[in-house]
Order: C-alpha cells, then structure tokens, then sequence
C-alpha cells in the first residue's frame, strides 16, 4: 500500500505509509548479504527498543555540516503553488503569470535549496521538521506503546522538497527560454544532488520514492533542455562530465529493505506485550496497540478483523510470529538483490504467496516491493540513458559525428551504464541519419523495434531518446 498525502503545505508523510510494513521480522538483521555493522538492538516486548535513537545515532554519526540544516531553511520559507505544474514541467513555453509570482516569492527559498544541494552530506533524523506540522498532527498516536514508533514519526518535508524540486526546475525552463539554458541545466543537477541527499543515508522508502520521483523531474529537464539547445553537442561536452560527477547511483532497496524490516520489528515488540505474572519471556499480542497500528495503515479495520489478529498471534506468540516473517522476509530478499531482468518474471509470484501468508499480521504488513522495485529500476534506465545520450552528444562535439556503437564512448563507468536493467543486455544503440535512437526494451524484455508505450510494462519499449510526448 502506498502513501496517502494530505493536501495541505505540511503535507506529512509517515516513515511507513509508503509500503505498509513491507518488513516484518528480524531476518535481515542477520543476513549474510548486509554489511557486518549492521547491528540494531534485538526486539524486546517487555522493553520496546528505542530504534528511533538508534537510527539517528547509526546514520548521523560524524555529520558535522548537514545540509538538512540548510534545507530546513528553504521549507520552512516556501510558499505554496496553487497553479497546475504539468505543462512547465514538460517545458512547454507556457506563460504563467501564476508561475512567475510563485518564483519571484521563492526565490530567496531556492537559493537556500540550491547551496544545500551543494552541501557534501546529509541526515535527515527522525523527527526532523516537527516545526512544520501542523498542532493536530503533532499528537501522540492513542496507544501510549505505539509513541515512540518508527512508524508513527512523521516526515513533513519530503512534499516540501518535491516541490522546491519542481520549482527549481521550472525556474530553469523559464531561463532557457529567455536564451539561458545553463540554468536549466545547473538546476537539474542540484536536483539531483537533491535527490541523492534524500536516499543516501535516509534509505526509507517513501523517502526513496520521492527521490527517485525528484531525480526524473531532473532527467526530463536535461533531456528537454538539451533537445532544444542552439548547439546540443557543445552544452553535452560542457555538462556531461558535471552530470557524472554529481549522479552516482542511488542506493539500492538492500538499503531500503533493512530500514523497512526494522520499523516492521519494531511493531511487532509493541503489539506483543508480558503476559502477567507469567514467566520470564513469556508474551502475548495487546489489543490496544495492534488497533492503532491496523487504523494507522488505512487498513479497513473493525473489532472482528481486530479479535482475529490478536486471537492468532495470542495462539503463536512472539517467537513464532518472528519465525513466520523471517520465511516471507527471506523470499523478499532475495528476490530484490538478484538482477532485475531475472526475476522480474517472478513479481506475481510473490505477490500472490505474500497475500497467501497464513499468519494475518504478516498478510497485513507485505506491501507491494514488487511495485517499488519497479519504480526503481526504471528510474535507474532512465539515468543510464540520459548519461548515455550526455556522452553521445559530447562525442559528436569531439569527433563530429555520432558513434556507430556504444563501444566508442569514452566515459566513466560505461560497461555499468550501457546495461538495461529490464534485459540485462545493451540499451538498444541506432545511429540514425539525422541523429540516434537509445531505448530500453522494458516490461516484455522484447525489441518492439524502438515503438515507445507508455505501458512499458506489458508492451512495446521504453524510448529514452529523442524525446517522446508521453513519458
């Protein structure tokens, strides 16, 4: 289940309302596949772990000049857009005097947003921008165990990031029209360093979607501003090194998955509690917690569905419900650290055995990782392909004309870049008369023979350059 926004300017978004609990258990805290400092405190009914202390301490230790800092003054100082974005994001020469005025206001903001970007790192602790929620969303969940949950703490400014985002970028569109598309494309690069300030040590994943969301606002913005500059190959030989020193890869969903598994234990430590006057270690499921929970997931909760959970995981207790979600956690693993183009085929499969769990907590907490993992890579086709057609451009400034083959490009990582996530051959390479053709073969792993679909998914590919109508 993915999130549910509020319409309002502190939008709060919620560590997990973007995947509902896709983790659940403590199989990743132990798996061989994981770096060995990854060592969060076991969980612990009879004394919930703090795991939001642990996780600020783990991932901003060290962080002297954070540029969330600097963000926070650009969010707290945006104002909203009460226009539509469609049309100026696509740089369509759009006369919006609502656009304008919007800019104009904003201005100072994205300035602070720009030199944050700039900034080397970047935490964004949990309970970061509390300041820009509003009173009612700062109450406790009604669950006295539930407040001091991963999944209760909310992330106000990630609505706000996505659109400075949107405004840097349109702000570029307006410059380059004006005949000055460096600033399009500088914009687009702290778009991106953005983007990478959000992933890099803040791997939740809604946070992880927004900056996979953030980072193809900027390849659409290079893309066009390239397909309509004066001299396309002189701007590609100017920007295409800066494009490969400021875009590494963002971080994987390994990342991401040991986040969510976490904030999942962490639920299950406070929907089990001590049985009492029971024996040391002895726990059982609490109905209080387990409803604020359920309500909290959007979940359509009643008193049967909750007596049922709570009857079940009473019946397997803690150590059994543990054991349940390391089988359904060892599936999801696995199937997202091996290569996309394998196990793409699978995606149903686990669905349906993730909607088949048996234990009905486990049931409630899988999310959809297939989806996320989906969104992902295609995100990672589209930044290979924007590096590749930089490069391509900047060869014919060099040698003037374009490559016969992908082979003849000299930039760094090439042999990592060329790959197409959905086939794990080649990007499809044209050389055409009047420039090139660079296209994913996306979904049905098939060459439609460079026929774009919006539905890449199911049919036809997915076609990076030239520049497509509908993306």
């Amino acid at each position: 289940m993915f999130m549910k926004s509020r319409p309002d300017r502190s939008c709060t978004v919620f560590v997990r309302r973007g995947l509902v609990c896709t983790g659940l258990a403590c199989l990743l805290l132990a798996h061989p596949c994981f770096a060995d400092d990854w060592d969060p405190p076991a969980p612990n009914p009879a004394k919930p772990v703090n795991y939001i202390e642990w996780i600020n301490k783990r991932f901003g230790e060290g962080i002297k000049a954070n540029a969330a800092t600097v963000y926070l003054q650009c969010y707290t100082n945006l104002e909203p857009f009460d226009s539509k974005w469609n049309a100026i994001l696509t740089g369509q020469p759009v006369d919006d005097p609502a656009l304008s005025d919007w800019l104009a206001k904003n201005r100072r903001a994205l300035f602070r947003f720009r030199a944050a970007a700039g900034m080397r790192r970047c935490f964004f602790r949990l309970g970061f921008g509390e300041e820009l929620l509003s009173p009612d969303q700062r109450e406790p969940p009604s669950d006295e165990r539930m407040e001091s949950s991963l999944f209760f703490i909310p992330l106000p400014y990630l609505s706000l990031h996505r659109a400075a985002v949107k405004g840097l970028v349109a702000q570029g569109f307006q410059e380059h029209r004006k005949g000055r598309p460096r600033r399009l494309a500088s914009n687009c690069l702290a778009a991106l360093r953005s983007a990478h300030h959000l992933a890099a040590r803040n791997p939740w994943a809604i946070q992880h979607l927004v900056a996979v969301a953030c980072a193809r606002l900027a390849y659409a913005g290079l893309l066009s501003g390239l397909a309509s500059a004066d001299d396309p190959a002189a701007m590609a030989a100017e920007f295409a090194p800066r494009l490969s020193s400021n875009d590494p890869e963002l971080p994987t969903l390994v990342t991401v998955i040991r986040i969510e598994e976490l904030i999942a234990v962490d639920q299950v430590q406070r929907v089990f509690v001590p049985v009492p006057d029971g024996a040391p270690g002895e726990f059982t499921s609490h109905i209080g917690p387990l409803r604020t929970y359920l309500e909290a997931t959007g979940a359509d909760v009643d008193n049967k569905l909750v007596l049922t959970i709570a009857n079940q995981l009473a019946a397997l207790g803690f150590e059994e419900t543990t054991k349940a979600a390391r089988t359904t956690f060892d599936q999801i693993g696995k199937w997202c650290m091996a290569p996309y183009h394998r196990v793409m085929g699978e995606a149903d499969a686990l669905e349906r055995s993730l909607k088949d769990q048996q234990n009905l907590l486990v049931r409630v907490f899988s999310g959809s990782i297939t989806r996320l993992r989906a969104v992902d890579e295609l995100n990672r086709t589209v930044r290979r392909g924007t590096h590749l057609v930089f490069y391509l451009y900047a060869h014919k400034a060099k040698n003037g004309e374009f490559p016969e083959k992908l082979d003849e490009l000299q930039m760094p990582n090439l042999h990592r870049l060329r790959v197409d996530p959905f086939s794990g051959k080649d990007l499809v390479y044209r050389k055409t008369a009047d420039g090139f053709t660079l296209y994913s073969v996306g979904g049905n792993q098939k060459d439609d023979g460079g026929k774009h679909s919006t539905d890449w998914k199911d049919e036809g590919d997915y076609v990076i350059w030239p520049i497509q109508e509908e993306r």
